[in-house]
């Protein structure tokens, strides 16, 4: 088995060399790398959540400010009344 020895970054025979991973290092590696990208796309979500809420909330008030001008020009004002 080849791998590479950390302290010359030489290939070495890791029998040779007595470097030795233990199948439950390797496990808990894959454990952590799993968790650790679940988590990160449950803050993604999180955030996109958040920011669509954020666009969504703008939107209404947009289109609330939007229909409220349309309301007050479909009103008669006096001075408007005068120059017809």
């Amino acid at each position: 088995m080849i791998g590479i020895d950390g302290e010359t970054g030489k290939l070495v025979d890791m029998k040779e060399a007595g470097i030795l991973d233990s199948f439950a290092v390797k496990q808990q590696v894959m454990r952590a790398s799993i968790e650790t990208a679940a988590m990160l796309l449950r803050i993604d979500q999180i955030v996109s959540g958040i920011s669509h809420g954020k666009k969504a909330k703008m939107g209404e008030q947009q289109q609330q400010a939007a229909k409220k001008d349309d309301d007050e020009d479909e009103e008669i004002k006096p001075l408007q009344q005068l120059k017809r």
